[in-house]
């Protein structure tokens, strides 16, 4: 992209774009130190000006800056208003030609970045009476602009007066997931009204003040944009074509090795020897070459590209030895037949990627990977450069791999490794000494393998095993008998390569990532035998803690949500406040210390060769960062469960299951603990004397199995209607209520109204649907909506049953999403009618449904949820009680009457006296499915009559 500067770092370049915009207060008066002061001085690309006060009578060449177009204007037809626009001629720059209103002051303009992908500019000017109408008008028509023109970023500036109609210059933000950069006054008055509005990412854009422009009231704004390239080296990767593999002929070679001869040695030489002769069979019969390619390259950009490339590059390097008009001649031609070579592969490669979407198979595996290959941002490093300790910043991939490498090492650690951990009784009554498996199993695991699962560091992949498990379960069979018959973990299995996944945070902290681990995959099917093993074990002595919902089979964290939110929902309606803490375990799955999982698991039972084998299994493991093709050196763990492993969360529930033993009012989702406790109103002293208890008794747990809490990570709040003042003290630091929390996903404010969280889901639904916008033009209807229901809906409906009884006012937000989701799936064509459920309905679907788990299959971890029956059958004036009909609650305020247990417990009486329930309902001879499709007939139904009154 064209730009006022380009600054060249080690690994990356930088390009900015400056746009000034300014509420000039009359162009007459203002325009001379508008050019010299703010637009040359800074060099400015673009310089967007509102409240021109020009009229028809100005001439269109008025006051052009040298260098820079002629102002492009929009004037209002009365007094005052107005709006102009100039570029530099360098820049690449359309304005866009598209209906607008006539009452909108508003000009919309492309800068057109590489690949004809670019920005859209919105400069607008909002009189204070105006109302709405300018955000309605964007709300409607931005999806079909950017799509039109290919925009990936879209930037709103101009002069707003947005706090007339914040709820809707909110809900504008929300639904395109925007930010205001603007964070300082910019009117004398000293408010913030001139927005710069983007979804351009945070690191990019950076906004500031420049004074007023004359004898205008408002300050003018300058707006850099940064972009980054990395400059990265080259890599070189093995491609493997498994679609014109001879899986023939590598079956047959398994079935024909000779096994017995294989596998032979000590466990470490039967696995290094089985995973040689399975690769050199892969590698046989599966085609494979080796691809060198850059960070910055393009899927486009195949050979007939790369010879125009080098063709040029000879060209310019024969002009550089030899200027002479001749060779320039030939440089010319050689660039043009380059741009020629490119833009054919490009329109090449959309036309096939194009077939490829709107054909074949939708929804399966290829498919999905072509649209993630579609929707990725762009072919170069996820990781950016990243800050060392000493504040000095690496570049390279090498580097990077590197540091993040030392930094995970330095995280699996505890503070006194080589401590005796503490002694615990057995109190499990029955003992697991060994494990077991037969051929079935392996056969059985192999065959539910998925294919396009990541490679482990061996090399083997999933396909061959699945493809191949007739010919190698017997194998495999006899190698794992000999790995559970020795009780030694093969050292081939116990280096991981770890991909470093971003958390939050800034991108360039090191500390802002976490490592998972991607293991061998023969290694993951025997940790998955052992895991059902152990499992089975666990919950036939009943040794893991009713409270504990993670990795658990039939829980889920929307369970723990919704059931913390009953809780406190009721105690807030009986005006009981209730103190909820959310607890933060530093580094959790990283530092669990090996001696003293084992003990743990001695303690519950675990004894002889299946205790070996698990201690084995933690000890001496390595850990290589891979990024881009590159790993770094192989650096040793002493503590912690692989993150990506099969059994490692299985032993983190071991590990602090007595955590919830200890403290009875704790629920955990994995390492994420919330303790909650409800209080009258006048017994805040002795909550906080209790509080404090809970938290020194975390304390000496901590300490004494070398878990550590981080007190500055750990978040109070008090879910009441009322200030409460509940400062806790929990390792060497202070607590103090905060306004708000998040817990598993959702945020909870301390009036339980959910607005920030139905703000935020609003956001993200939002970035998604912006990736679903940019291949929108690839896909066809079908596709689209396929796109939206599996990647987008689920985000709007994440947790939906704890935050449904929100307020229908911050709720609508997500109905705009969808809204907008439906002008981008039709593209202006006609909606097919039901094509798109209402959300509302989906939650209520959702809501009776667990309502049923709860009622009538008496589901465990959902007692909390149950409802006494009506114990007399009462009749009114307009309702009789049905037979099963349930006990409603009194509710004491409007915001308890839309909770779960109260909205569901309605629904459910009207259900049960509806003509479409079964006799048998409540006897639980009906299925969840059915169930499932019974509640979404009848609620459809309800909605048809509802909407033909």
């Amino acid at each position: 992209m064209p730009t006022s500067g380009t600054r060249r770092h080690q690994g990356h370049c930088e390009r900015d774009l400056k746009i000034v915009s300014a509420n000039v207060r009359g162009f007459h008066t203002n325009v001379g130190e508008l050019t010299h002061r703010f637009v040359q001085a800074n060099k400015a690309d673009i310089v967007f000006v509102c409240e021109t006060f020009l009229d028809n009578n100005v001439t269109s060449g008025y006051a052009r800056i040298k260098g820079y177009s002629s102002w492009v204007r929009k004037d209002r037809s009365t007094l005052g208003g107005g709006v102009a626009l100039c570029f530099k001629n360098s820049l690449r720059v359309v304005v866009l030609d598209t209906p607008i209103p006539a009452d909108l002051e508003v000009i919309i303009w492309n800068v057109c970045g590489d690949k004809d992908v670019g920005i859209l500019c919105v400069g607008c000017y909002r009189p204070p009476s105006q109302g709405t109408v300018l955000i309605d008008y964007l709300l409607t028509n931005l999806d079909r602009l950017m799509t039109d023109h290919h925009c990936k970023f879209v930037i709103f500036l101009g002069d707003l007066n947005q706090q007339g109609i914040q709820h809707s210059f909110d809900s504008l933000l929300a639904v395109f997931n925007l930010q205001n950069y603007v964070s300082f006054p910019t009117h004398r008055s000293g408010s913030s009204i001139d927005p710069v509005v983007t979804d351009l990412p945070s690191h990019e854009i950076q906004c500031s003040s420049m004074g007023p422009v004359g004898s205008s009231d408002h300050e003018a704004i300058l707006t850099k944009i940064t972009f980054k390239r990395p400059r990265d080296e080259s890599i070189t990767r093995t491609l493997w074509q498994w679609e014109s593999a001879d899986w023939c002929q590598l079956r047959n070679s398994l079935e024909q090795t000779d096994w017995e001869s294989v596998l032979q040695g000590d466990v470490d030489q039967q696995v290094e020897q089985f995973t040689e002769t399975l690769l050199s069979v892969q590698n046989r019969w599966v085609s494979h070459k080796q691809h060198r390619t850059k960070a910055t390259d393009q899927p486009w950009f195949g050979p007939q590209c790369c010879t125009a490339s080098n063709d040029k590059y000879r060209a310019w390097r024969r002009y550089k030895r030899h200027p002479t008009r001749h060779n320039r001649t030939l440089l010319r031609a050689a660039t043009a037949r380059l741009v020629t070579t490119q833009a054919w592969a490009r329109e090449q490669w959309e036309e096939c990627l194009r077939k490829k979407l709107r054909g074949g198979n939708v929804g399966s595996k290829q498919w999905w990977g072509l649209v993630k290959d579609a929707q990725g941002e762009a072919h170069e490093s996820s990781i950016p450069p990243l800050i060392q300790a000493d504040g000095t910043t690496v570049h390279l991939t090498k580097d990077k791999v590197d540091l993040l490498a030392q930094h995970f090492a330095r995280k699996m650690t505890v503070p006194d490794p080589s401590r005796a951990p503490p002694s615990l009784p057995v109190v499990a009554g029955g003992k697991l000494t060994s494990f077991s498996l037969s051929e079935a199993e392996v056969r059985s695991s192999l065959s539910a393998l998925e294919e396009v699962k990541a490679v482990g560091p061996d090399g083997v992949s999933p396909r061959v095993l699945r493809r191949c498990s007739k010919e190698l379960t017997s194998p495999l069979t006899k190698l794992f008998r000999a790995i559970l018959h020795h009780n030694q973990w093969p050292r081939l299995w116990k280096t991981s390569h770890v991909v470093p996944v971003h958390k939050k945070g800034s991108r360039s902290e090191v500390t802002n990532y976490q490592p998972v681990s991607l293991l061998s995959v023969i290694s993951k099917v025997l940790e998955g035998i052992i895991t059902q093993r152990l499992t089975t074990h666990l919950e036939e002595q009943y040794l893991l803690s009713e409270r504990q919902f993670g990795f658990r089979k039939g829980r889920s964290a929307a369970d723990l949500n919704l059931l913390l939110v009953n809780e406190w929902s009721d105690a807030l309606d009986q005006g009981r406040p209730t103190a909820v803490l959310a607890l933060d375990i530093v580094g959790a799955f990283d530092r669990v210390w090996h001696p003293a999982l084992v003990e743990r698991l001695y303690a519950a039972g675990l004894s002889g060769g299946a205790l070996k084998l698990l201690r084995h299994y933690l000890l001496e493991r390595h850990l290589k960062v891979v990024h881009n093709g590159l790993q770094s050196p192989p650096c040793n763990i002493e503590a912690g469960v692989p993150q990506g492993s099969v059994l490692g969360p299985l032993l983190w529930n071991i590990y602090v299951n007595d955590l919830l033993n200890l403290v009875p009012s704790a629920k955990a989702y994995a390492d994420d603990v919330t303790v909650s406790v409800s209080f009258a109103p006048g017994d805040e002293t002795s909550t906080i004397s209790h509080l404090n208890t809970i938290l020194h008794c975390l304390e000496i747990w901590g300490r004494r199995w070398q878990v550590s809490f981080a007190p500055h990570k750990t978040h109070l709040i008090v879910v009441s209607r009322t200030r409460h003042d509940i400062r806790l003290f929990f390792d060497g630091a202070f607590l103090a209520p905060s306004k708000e929390l998040k817990i598993l996903g959702v945020t909870y404010d301390d009036k339980l109204t959910f607005k920030p969280h139905i703000m935020q889901l609003a956001r993200t639904a939002a970035g998604q649907l912006a990736s679903l916008r940019r291949i929108s033009w690839l896909l066809d209807n079908r596709r689209r909506e396929l796109l939206y229901k599996a990647q987008i809906r689920s985000t709007l409906e994440y947790s939906c049953l704890a935050w449904g009884g929100a307020a229908p006012s911050h709720i609508a937000v997500l109905d705009k999403v969808q809204r907008r989701a439906e002008r981008i799936i039709w593209d202006g064509q006609q909606r097919q009618p039901g094509a798109l459920q209402c959300l509302q309905h989906r939650r209520d679907v959702a809501g009776l449904t667990t309502f049923f788990k709860a009622q009538v299959r008496r589901t465990p971890h959902l007692n909390q949820l149950r409802q006494a029956e009506r114990r007399t059958e009462v009749f009114t004036r307009t309702v009789a009680a049905e037979p099963g009909a349930l006990a409603l609650h009194r509710s004491h305020s409007t915001h308890h009457q839309r909770q779960f247990t109260q909205v569901y417990t309605r629904l459910w009486n009207c259900l049960l006296a509806s003509d479409s329930c079964p006799n048998h309902l409540t006897n639980n001879t009906v299925g969840l499915q059915r169930f499932k499709v019974l509640v979404h007939r009848w609620l459809s139904s309800v909605r048809d009559s509802d909407t033909e009154d």
